[in-house]
């Protein structure tokens, strides 16, 4: 007579496997979550005193909005990398549909951000602001310039 005849349920034997992947597997995303940011500081570190924390000129109120926003996107980035990284899924699912609002309001404080750069003085500055321009000129051959510029100047 088995086991199974008697009613007992035999225990089942895990076997371990082996992962592929390893190292780069498992720590990719959150690696990138701390490069990206080590890049921007590191790019940004060299202009930002002079030209956000003590502009010569004036920057619009938009400008400060965007370097926040943008910064608490990559920090939200971040997080959401550690939560995953720590197994904490439950919590990375629950402030993802945080990130989803935080994510549409990208294109706005961007689109915004571009147009204040376009219709300001501080844009004849010189060559540090010409990504910007160029970004603005980009989006208008792309046919995807908002329609009512007057919006994004009541704005600034």
């Amino acid at each position: 007579m088995s086991t199974t005849d008697m009613g007992i349920v035999p225990a089942v034997r895990r076997v371990a496997t082996k992962r592929r992947g390893g190292f780069l597997e498992d720590y990719f995303y959150f690696a990138m979550a701390l490069v990206i940011p080590a890049i921007v500081v590191f790019g940004f570190s060299f202009t930002i005193g002079k030209n956000l924390i003590h502009p010569a000129i004036p920057r619009p109120t938009v400008l400060y909005v965007h370097a926040a926003v943008f910064s608490g996107w990559l920090v939200f980035f971040l997080l959401q990398s550690a939560l995953v990284r720590t197994r904490n899924v439950r919590t990375h699912r629950s402030i993802g549909w945080f990130g989803a609002g935080f994510g549409a309001l990208l294109p706005v404080v961007g689109g915004t951000c571009l147009s204040s750069a376009r219709l300001s003085p501080w844009r004849s500055i010189g060559g540090e602001n010409r990504i910007i321009i160029d970004g603005w000129s980009t989006l208008r051959r792309a046919r995807l310039q908002p329609r009512h510029l007057d919006v994004f100047r009541r704005i600034c």
